[in-house]
Formats: structure tokens, C-alpha cells, sequence
């Protein structure tokens, strides 16, 4: 009974260890009104998921919150629902959370499987320090991406999308979730100005353009997306952008056989 006890008050005390950094967030985006305790608004995460998507704000206010409709969060259940978020651990657990944030309530649609597409691809640019706008490219092929996963969750139920996406998609929220754990965490930064050069030279002229690069990203294992280590190690741009490319008719020539 004592060893039971003593268990249950070491993960009470897990439980309840908060990263600083989100203490210090909800700090800074708290509201103090006479009378009330300290809360973070849906105003709040305006604040904080506003750029370069205003409307995601509203959606992991949704996540978070665990009232949502009170239209504010309090402290222990904002420092609860960020810390879970942080904790994710694994790719499987990552696409069980969005689907929960994207399709709770409404379940999954065409229309919130677009959105989510061109979300996570958007963010997955800002995480990288990269101006979504700039480098926006021909997204036509995010459309088709969210297509083709409406058309294998025909079912449209969470665990088929869960399936569906861990089988052919396995990487389609990494980018998302790492400029949610940097925003919490205070370690997001705006666009690199050198860092979006290098990217439009590196795809200037190419049969391949940054959406489709980050499509094939999402689809293929990551070991085909490295680059030679000595390229690798110079280089600021993710791996998923370091594409050897193995034949150019500009420099080889045109050539029915290449």
C-alpha cells in the first residue's frame, strides 16, 4: 500500500512538472480582471499562433482549452494542455492530436482535410524560418494531396484517417509540430532573409518546386531525403530541401533516355 501510494505521488508530481518556459508564457499572455483569476483568452493565442496563420490561433486555443466555450483558460489548465502537447512523443502520437485538433468537432470533411494540408505545410515553412509568402509556389499539388487522403478515408472515421496517414503520409505533421512546441516554448522566429534566398536559388529552374518537395517529404522515409554529409553539414536548409539532383538538361543536355 505504501509503495502504491508513494507511485501515485510521483506521478501526481510528474504530472504536474511544468516547463518553465510555458509559466512564463502564460504569464505574458494572461488577463487579470478585479475579482478574477489570471486567464489566457482566445485573443490571448491570437497573440501567440497569429502569424502567418490568424486562423490557427483559434484552433489550438480549441486544443488547449479544455472549455473552450467560456472563451478563456486558467492557468493550471493551460500549463496542463501545452505540456501535453509538448510531450507528444512519437510520429503516431503526433497524428492522433491533429486529427483531434482539426476534426473534433466537425469530423473529417474535404474541406477541413484541405485546410489541414495547406496548414501543415504552411507552418512547416515557418518552422524552418521560411517566408510562406515568398516561397508560396504552385500549391495545386497540396489540393491533390488532400484529395488523395479524402479518397482513402472513404470511412472518414478517426481511426481510418490515423491509419491512413501513418501508412502513406507518416511525416505530414512534423513540420506543424515543431513550430507548435517552438511558439510555446518562446524559440520561434520570424523569416530568415538569407535562408529564403538559398531556397529559391536552390529550386530556381528545377522540374521539382517547394510544395512538391514538401509533399514527397511527407511520403517518403526520411533516408531518402538526406544529402551527401559534406553538403549536409555546410547547409542551414532542413533535409527534406537537400535534393542531389541527378540530371539537369540545362547542364547535361536534352536527352530522350534521361
Amino acid at each position: 500500500m505504501g509503495n502504491q501510494q508513494a507511485s501515485e505521488t510521483a506521478d501526481t508530481a510528474a504530472a504536474e512538472s511544468f516547463d518553465p518556459r510555458l509559466k512564463a508564457l502564460f504569464s505574458r499572455l494572461a488577463e487579470e480582471k478585479p475579482g478574477q483569476d489570471p486567464c489566457v483568452t482566445e485573443d490571448g493565442f491570437r497573440r501567440l499562433f497569429g502569424a502567418p496563420l490568424p486562423g490557427f490561433a483559434t484552433v489550438m486555443f480549441n486544443a488547449i482549452a479544455p472549455n473552450p466555450g467560456s472563451g478563456s483558460v486558467g492557468r493550471r489548465a493551460f500549463l496542463i494542455g501545452a505540456q501535453e502537447t509538448l510531450n507528444l512523443a512519437g510520429l503516431s502520437s503526433q497524428i492522433k492530436y491533429y486529427h483531434d485538433v482539426f476534426f473534433e468537432k466537425e469530423g473529417v470533411t474535404e474541406e477541413g482535410v484541405r485546410n489541414m494540408v495547406h496548414t501543415a505545410y504552411t507552418l512547416c515553412l515557418a518552422s524552418i524560418n521560411l517566408d510562406p509568402e515568398a516561397l508560396k509556389g504552385d500549391t495545386s499539388i497540396l489540393d491533390s494531396l488532400a484529395r488523395s487522403i479524402m479518397k482513402t478515408c472513404s470511412k472518414h472515421t478517426e481511426q481510418e484517417f490515423n491509419v491512413v496517414v501513418q501508412t502513406h503520409y507518416l511525416h505530414l505533421f512534423s513540420g506543424l509540430h515543431t513550430y507548435v512546441q517552438k511558439t510555446l516554448l518562446g524559440a520561434q522566429e520570424g523569416p530568415h532573409e538569407e535562408l529564403v534566398t538559398s531556397v529559391q536559388q536552390r529550386f530556381e529552374g528545377s522540374m521539382i518546386d517547394l510544395p512538391m518537395a514538401w509533399v514527397l517529404s511527407c511520403i517518403l522515409p526520411i533516408r531518402y531525403t538526406q544529402n551527401r554529409a559534406e553538403l549536409a553539414e555546410h547547409s542551414k536548409l532542413p533535409k527534406w530541401l537537400q535534393w542531389s539532383q541527378l540530371y539537369s538538361s540545362r547542364q547535361h543536355g536534352q536527352s530522350l533516355n534521361r
